[in-house]
């Protein structure tokens, strides 16, 4: 075995240390693994673990907020002639532990492709080059976060993986490793100018991507762009940078900036094969088709040859490469080139990455391709196409079925039929069955497409007991079909015109609403589902009591803003340091207006504040430790078990039935018991996160899969 000192620095990684551990005892003479402070049980499992392997040595590193600082010190302790750095959720594949055990070691520096496996079943993941194996003496790191190792002399690679779990994550540890890494990024770009500056510009960018915070990526992306397209000292990993915003750019078809960054990322590294990937992409898009074959092929001849030490994309994106080769391919006519990467795409691993591209590729096949030629590769079509899932349109599945292609043959086919603008409760329900049955989500607007909806599916879902489901219903399905009921149907007179003998299960969101309608209309066989919580998409904000108050919901008299507004001024009038935020969509301008006088008239306008719903509820919620919710009628309250699912304390208004779901003790009946219960000390943030993984998403969809799988198909 090589005089190896193997050096780890790790803080709460009890899931991950031990695997690591054995596979640094498998090439090294000694492991040094340096603590900063974990508090999860890591510690205690490496003192076990030393009982019988005494080459690791633990020791002791008080955290500062500096990765390098600690990594330093770790290397500090290391005794033997090389240094290899491994990090806790790292290991070493069996191919590269044997190089390095049989290999003599008489070089400064060695590097290893990196595997960051992306996805928590441990299947798709892209590669980096890094120096991990140094001589001692020739290594030591800099920068807080994201921290550069600073060595002498060119890497030689060792064959094999090291394979790298890290970048599994669920959405929750997403987010938090974010919140940490970007602060400290900001940091270190106040610190800085020049090249270094960039160099961290570029990891908060990833960052961001990482985190999944696409807005400000686009938007930092963007105040990068000028600067670095201009630079001629620029950090290597602006190659990255100008790769990961081209395909962003892509997507919003900003096509002039997109290619501008792609032409500066082949400048900079000319045999890195990613930016020829954007580049195909965007030409594909712009209907440019001998260019865009030129790029697609350069990006295959780059693809295993770079001599980059980073890479942005790597192989997760090799089906996307093959989508867009097969298009360009279709378009120039060249049949046999295109069934080759048809092939290639049958053979994909099934985690890999082909973004919305199938669909494009599709639609080409729709729009542009002969029927002579469709029928040359149908074959290679119907073997890709009938575990995929596609996004195309009712008419361009009806235009596919005319020329022959049948999607989906082997799977059943589940439709969600949904009026229009309001397909946001059903649009989880069916991703959720989407690996099970070919998912199509439908929002007809005319009686024929309703008809062409009804004869593609196998089982029909119609989502609201409104006129669309009605229209369905009363068309004579004669196929298994649900309604789900979750809310206002229940008070239209509508109903009276459902032929409810066509429907043969109705789901029902509440006890309530089946009540009223089972008392009124001749209600078939029936189950009670309650809509659930999505737990993933909401981080727990396990912090001390704030006093920042929120509410969430559209602006209109159901949710009784005047209600909210006594209650703010009641709590102000107590302590003028809480704050109350609605974040809403405006349904009623002169309940608006009236909101917006009030305010001034009750002297509120440092205390209540308003702002348009978007998309980030998790991450507004951040700041919040109260929910109140005033609304007059709810049907399970969405946004209420949001907050619980958050770790917001509930104080909500006794709407009709809110005691069939909510403990009493999180229900308010007047104005004076609200306020008492923002202003009191009570704050459980476990209990509140309990309750909604009591209503989770995940149970809701294990009620309806028993409904679905009850039709026996």
């Amino acid at each position: 075995m090589n005089s190896i000192s193997t050096c780890m620095i790790v803080k709460d990684e009890k899931d991950n240390i031990l695997r690591s551990l054995e596979s640094a005892i498998k090439f090294s003479s000694e492991v040094i693994v340096t603590d900063t402070g974990s508090t999860d049980g890591t510690v205690e499992i490496i003192k076990d673990f030393i009982k019988s392997n005494k080459e690791v040595k633990l020791h002791h590193f008080k955290w500062n907020n500096n990765f390098s600082e600690a990594r330093n010190y770790s290397i500090s302790k290391c005794t033997q002639d090389y240094i290899f750095i491994l990090d806790a959720d790292e290991e070493l594949s069996e191919e590269a532990v044997n190089n390095i055990n049989n290999m003599t070691l008489d070089k400064d520096v060695y590097s290893l492709t990196t595997a960051n496996f992306l996805d928590l079943e441990k299947t798709l993941y892209d590669t980096i080059v890094q120096a991990r194996l140094f001589k001692r003496g020739n290594i030591s790191y800099s920068g807080v976060v994201h921290n550069q190792s600073v060595y002498k002399g060119k890497p030689e690679k060792i064959e094999g993986l090291l394979n790298h779990y890290g970048y599994a994550w669920t959405d929750e540890l997403r987010e938090k490793k974010y919140n940490r890494t970007a602060t400290l990024l900001r940091q270190e770009i106040d610190k800085y100018t020049g090249t270094n500056k960039k160099y961290f510009q570029v990891q908060l960018f990833k960052s961001m991507l990482i985190g999944k915070k696409l807005k400000e990526a686009r938007d930092f992306g963007y105040s990068l762009a000028k600067e670095f397209l201009e630079s001629n000292e620029l950090p290597a990993l602006a190659y990255e940078y100008f790769t990961l915003y081209g395909m962003m750019l892509a997507e919003t078809k900003e096509f002039e900036l997109a290619d501008t960054c792609f032409r500066k990322a082949k400048s900079m590294y000319p045999t890195c094969a990613d930016a020829y990937l954007g580049a195909a992409l965007i030409l594909l898009a712009q209907n440019y088709i001998i260019a865009g074959i030129y790029e697609i092929e350069l990006f295959y001849k780059f693809i295993d040859n770079t001599d980059f030490i980073f890479t942005a994309a790597g192989r997760k994106y090799e089906g996307i490469a093959d989508v867009v080769a097969a298009s360009l391919y279709l378009k120039s006519g060249d049949i046999e080139k295109a069934k080759l990467h048809l092939k290639k795409l049958n053979n994909l691993n099934p985690h890999y990455d082909t973004g919305n591209y199938l669909d494009t590729l599709l639609r080409t096949i729709i729009s542009q391709v002969c029927d002579e030629n469709i029928q040359k590769i149908w074959g290679e079509l119907m073997e890709l196409y009938k575990d995929k899932k596609v996004d195309l349109s009712i008419l361009d599945y009806d235009r596919l079925y005319k020329k022959g292609i049948e999607l989906s043959p082997i799977k059943k086919r589940l439709v969600f039929i949904c009026q229009v603008g309001l397909e946001h409760f059903v649009k989880p329900i069916r991703e959720a069955f989407s690996k099970e049955y070919t998912t199509k989500l439908i929002t007809p607007q005319s009686t024929d497409e309703i008809k062409k909806a009804l004869n593609y599916g196998d089982i029909i879902w119609l989502e609201w007991g409104n006129d669309i489901s009605i229209a369905c219903a009363n068309e004579g399905i004669n196929k298994p079909t649900i309604m789900r009921v979750l809310s206002y149907e229940a008070y239209l007179q509508i109903l009276k015109q459902l032929n409810w003998k066509n429907v043969n299960k109705v789901i029902f969101a509440a006890d309530f609403i089946a009540d009223i309608v089972k008392n009124n209309y001749p209600v078939g066989d029936h189950v009670i589902i309650n809509n659930g919580v999505n737990l993933d998409k909401f981080t727990f904000r396990n912090q001390p009591k704030n006093k920042n108050v929120a509410f969430v919901g559209n602006f209109n008299g159901t949710k009784q803003p005047d209600l909210f507004l006594q209650i703010a001024h009641k709590v102000i009038k107590e302590d003028k340091d809480y704050k109350f935020f609605w974040k809403g969509q405006i349904q009623d301008g002169r309940l608006y207006n009236y909101f917006r006088m009030m305010i001034t008239k009750l002297g509120l306008e440092n205390n209540v504040f308003y702002e348009n719903h978007s998309d980030n509820v998790n991450e507004w919620l951040e700041d919040k430790s109260i929910f109140l919710s005033t609304s007059g009628h709810e049907a399970y309250g969405m946004a209420i078990l949001e907050a619980f699912a958050k770790g917001l304390k509930p104080v909500i208004h006794n709407f009709y039935y809110a005691e069939e779901f909510y403990p009493k003790e999180y229900l308010f009946n007047t104005i004076d018991e609200g306020a008492k219960m923002i202003i009191d000390s009570s704050y459980t943030p476990e209990l509140y996160r309990k309750f909604a993984e009591e209503h989770s998403f995940s149970k809701q969809i294990e009620e309806t899969r028993k409904v679905i799988n009850s039709f026996n198909l």
